[in-house]
């Protein structure tokens, strides 16, 4: 790898010599600070650039040098890992600050460039042994089929010169390694050393690598930020120079070189060793004796103060030992029932929440003994109680605290105390949907809407009656005007109300129409009265005034019917929108879903196309609630696209059903996507009421839905949705 070195050092010299050279950086200043910190993102599937481990956290070559960086510029940070084409669209649209990247024209678009290169992309293809090399230059591409990374620099490269047909584009190139070597059949274009650490990964010995003759890449910095390039570019060439970018490329790139040194090094370990052993042996049986003590002594007063937690608070409990990295869990008595490692730890917890969990559990571990106070943390996660044998995800209200120290001061034992808050929970979102669907329906521009008491005083009144009655909401409320002199009816008794209906003249020439209903709780007592009204004075003016005001009477009684029956399941105390989880064939339902959703509103202008990877995705969701969220996405899509495409795909990546619609439709005002994204409260007007519904249904199980749209070019909506597979075969790619 000589000549890699030497490549290397040549480009560093060249950009030192063209940095003096440079102006102060543009743009404004920014100020990173931990409550504003620097966001990095970074691919999730270039190993060993960035990938997430079997943890589910970030690491690889960029993640350990962004972190060496930022501490040496005293940056705070955060790093995030996400698909190629995610990060990329962050960085242009602002929503990151940082990430590393291909310095090639197709990328130019997204950001600027460090004028350090960290590495070269070089290119190798990986093949079965002792088959006969038929790649060994670019042009020998026009000629041979070969796989390779989906909007990788060599797939692009194929499709300018006119060899697309050669390229076999896949996206999970872990997945592609292990079926070559599956088959001994086939031949990987990609870059040299992610497919030198997958074959090492994947233990495929009947593969071989050979290099390319080929255009190499430069691997930069990318951001919009001119200032945080050219400080990236003066903390990397300090650290170069002080040797300690090496040791992280030895360490991804090149372990078979710290391999090396261990031989020579472990000699001088082996005779220093040697000199000490006596005089440890020697105080050993002393201190091991105090040791000892000081143990029992600790161990007695851990199991008391757990105790004391379990008769006093009710709660269950764990406990974190940090040195092993493992989770015990413990019974009514305190005493230890299971060991966990991490990784089967994070199973009964969905990746993001056990993100916050393995967060809140590393900031603990950094406290020292010396803090004025002990810190304690608290989170409100959702997960399954495994051990009490329910494997359906609960919520839980988890209190985090340092349960033992080293001799150190150093946080040795974390506790855990887990308290089943799920009806609390359950309680809260009903009353968040209640309340959502009361103003839903009471603030309708298509009906004037009064709520009037148990004694019949108004209390409440909507915009569209103000404007027919001609008041103003609050004055009007607190004179106390009372339903009979508003409708000019004469009764004692307001039950008698209940589906009173009539039309009466409110001044200024507009004529209403308008219908009663009372309302009651559980026990039968009135709360109060609505009062539905609409304006019928151009109905009434009309020749044809019979006809049509029986169409409207039929309209209004339709739509009164509607929202009587969406109030009496507000006024009822026990309603609730279950979310149903159960195992599912989600990829034997996606493309019905689809079609169901957008067949009503195809024309012959548009492409509809459904992108579907899996032969078989059994996971854990709500077939019903999911297949509505799809259909009303997919229906919005096509509805407002007239021309073009609308293409729906989905993915199951990190323990997340992944689904995305997008078109090249009319596209969505930024005040109505406001609305949708539910950064504005509604006013209920929008035409697009229906992903309001969709939004909510998705993050009532515990997803999130987002939607990104530009007027006159198109509309993306992305549906995450937390769930475990249980059957994943993926197609079969050809």
């Amino acid at each position: 790898m000589a000549w890699y070195k030497r490549t290397m050092m040549l480009l560093l010299f060249v950009h030192l010599s063209l940095a003096a050279g440079f102006a102060q950086s543009e743009g404004n200043t920014r100020i990173f600070t931990t409550s504003n910190p620097l966001i990095y993102e970074d691919v999730w599937d270039l190993w060993p650039y960035s990938f997430l481990n079997d943890n589910g956290d970030p690491d690889g070559f960029n993640v350990d040098l962004v972190r060496l960086i930022m501490e040496e510029l005293d940056i705070p940070y955060v790093i995030r890992l996400k698909p190629s084409s995610e990060a990329y669209r962050d960085l242009k649209e602002g929503k990151s600050d940082l990430m590393l990247g291909l310095a090639v024209g197709f990328h130019d678009e997204f950001g600027k460039y460090s004028k350090n290169a960290v590495t070269l992309f070089t290119q190798s293809v990986v093949m079965p042994k002792n088959n006969e090399v038929v790649i060994k230059r670019f042009r020998d591409l026009s000629n041979h089929q070969v796989i390779v990374c989906d909007s990788s620099l060599a797939h692009h490269l194929m499709l300018e010169y006119g060899w697309g047909e050669n390229a076999i584009a896949v996206r999970d190139m872990s997945e592609a390694i292990q079926e070559v070597s599956a088959k001994e059949e086939g031949q990987i274009l990609w870059n040299t050393l992610s497919l030198k650490w997958l074959m090492q990964r994947y233990h495929t010995d009947n593969l071989e690598i050979y290099p390319v003759n080929m255009q190499h890449g430069q691997y930069k910095f990318m951001s919009n930020n001119q200032q945080l390039l050219d400080k990236l570019d003066e903390a990397y060439t300090k650290l170069y120079t002080n040797d300690k970018i090496q040791p992280l490329q030895d360490k991804w790139f090149y372990p078979e070189r710290e391999d090396m040194e261990e031989p020579k090094e472990m000699l001088l370990y082996l005779l220093g060793g040697g000199l000490v052993l006596f005089a440890f042996m020697a105080v050993y049986g002393i201190s091991y004796y105090i040791q000892e003590r000081k143990i029992r002594h600790e161990n007695v007063k851990r199991n008391n103060r757990l105790a004391l937690i379990l008769q006093t608070s009710q709660v269950h409990i764990w406990t974190y030992d940090i040195k092993t990295n493992q989770f015990s869990w413990h019974n009514d008595n305190g005493q230890v029932a299971y060991t966990y490692s991490m990784e089967e730890f994070s199973q009964r917890y969905s990746h993001e929440d056990f993100l916050s969990l393995k967060s809140a559990l590393d900031k603990l571990a950094d406290t020292r003994k010396t803090d004025k106070e002990e810190k304690e943390i608290e989170l409100n996660l959702r997960a399954k109680d495994v051990e009490g044998g329910d494997t359906n995800d609960r919520d839980y209200h988890i209190v985090l605290s340092v349960l033992s120290r080293d001799k150190k001061g150093r946080p040795a034992v974390i506790i855990g105390t887990k308290k089943d808050v799920t009806e609390e929970q359950r309680q809260k979102r009903l009353d968040e949907e209640r309340t959502l669907r009361y103003w839903s329906i009471f603030y309708t521009p298509i009906l004037g809407i009064m709520l009037f008491d148990r004694d019949g005083r108004l209390v409440n009144v909507n915009p569209k009656a103000c404007d027919m009655f001609g008041w103003n909401a609050e004055e009007t409320i607190e004179k106390g005007v009372d339903i009979r002199s508003v409708f000019d009816i004469d009764m004692e008794d307001l039950e008698a109300a209940d589906g009173q209906q009539g039309t009466r003249s409110v001044g200024s020439g507009v004529i209403v129409e308008y219908r009663l209903m009372t309302i009651h709780d559980d026990a039968g007592e009135r709360l109060g009265v609505f009062a539905f009204c609409r304006d019928i004075t151009m109905s009434v003016s009309n020749i044809d005034w019979e006809k049509e005001s029986r169409q409207t009477m039929e309209t209004l009684s339709d739509e009164q019917r509607r929202y009587t029956e969406m109030l009496r399941y507000i006024s009822e105390k026990n309603w609730t929108v279950d979310i149903n989880r159960q195992p599912q064939n989600f990829a034997g339902q996606f493309e019905q879903q689809c079609v169901a959703g957008w067949g009503n509103f195809m024309n012959g202008d548009t492409h509809y196309i459904v992108e579907n990877p899996y032969e078989q995705l059994i996971v854990d969701i709500d077939g019903e609630n999911l297949g509505h969220v799809i259909g009303q996405v997919t229906c919005n899509a096509a509805q407002h696209t007239k021309r073009g495409t609308v293409r729906a795909r989905y993915d199951y990546i990190g323990r997340q059903l992944v689904i995305a619609v997008d078109d090249t439709g009319e596209g969505i005002a930024e005040a109505e996507l406001a609305l949708i994204r539910g950064e504005q409260a509604s006013d209920h007007s929008s035409k697009r009421m229906g992903l309001v519904i969709a939004r909510e249904l998705v993050s009532q199980m515990g997803g999130s839905f987002e939607i990104s749209s530009e007027v006159g070019t198109g509309t993306t909506v992305y549906i995450i949705v937390p769930c475990n597979a249980t059957v994943i075969k993926r197609k079969r790619t050809v």
